[in-house]
């Protein structure tokens, strides 16, 4: 999804090297994930929904980035209208429920999670940003692509979850997709620094 929206003018063309890198990144997470899938048509719609809008996300807010802003001021433009969309339909599915968890279950260490968990979506946020700032969205979304091997190596060797050889292959794959992507970027920044300095 990144890939297709960094084509949209006026961003730098990726190189044909680049795009093939990211074959079997997308390949070995599809791969990875193949079994995990239980498919219908509202989890299908909310996830392509999710890739699209995420997609735009890095891809706009690089741009934005380079440019004119500091993770700080972008976190500040972005929230509020976040939590315009999202407070009314988090009222709408969860209200009744998370206005009986406040009235009989909460304890103060329970909110203390809530208030910590807030914290850490903040700074994950403020930090997705700064990345934003210094890397590309589509060597941002690559890392991300690496970030999902290392939650499904890290719940196979914590949880004791189950690898099936498809999804250790996925993982595998994703993993050299990576590196090989690495490479080409690395390549690129070293043949493209002389050019620069003329």
């Amino acid at each position: 999804v990144t890939l297709v929206q960094l084509l949209v003018p006026p961003t730098k063309r990726p190189t044909l090297a680049t795009v093939a890198a990211l074959i079997p990144v997308v390949g070995g997470v599809a791969l990875a994930s193949a079994k995990e899938l239980s498919f219908n048509v509202p989890g299908f719609t909310a996830g392509v929904s999710a890739s699209l809008v995420q997609g735009a996300q890095i891809v706009y807010g690089a741009r934005v980035m380079k440019t004119k802003m500091d993770p700080f001021n972008m976190t500040r433009f972005v929230a509020p209208p976040a939590l315009l969309v999202l407070f009314p339909l988090a009222i709408l599915v969860e209200g009744a429920a998370v206005f009986n968890y406040f009235l009989r279950d909460a304890t103060p260490l329970r909110i203390a999670y809530i208030v910590g968990s807030c914290g850490l979506a903040f700074g994950l946020n403020l930090s997705s940003f700064w990345v934003l700032k210094v890397v590309s969205g589509l060597t941002y979304s690559v890392a991300g692509n690496f970030k999902v091997v290392l939650i499904v190596f890290v719940s196979v060797w914590v949880f004791q979850n189950p690898l099936s050889m498809e999804s250790a292959l996925g993982c595998l794959i994703t993993v050299a997709g990576c590196m090989w992507y690495g490479l080409i970027k690395e390549k690129y920044i070293t043949t493209a620094a002389p050019e620069d300095s003329r």
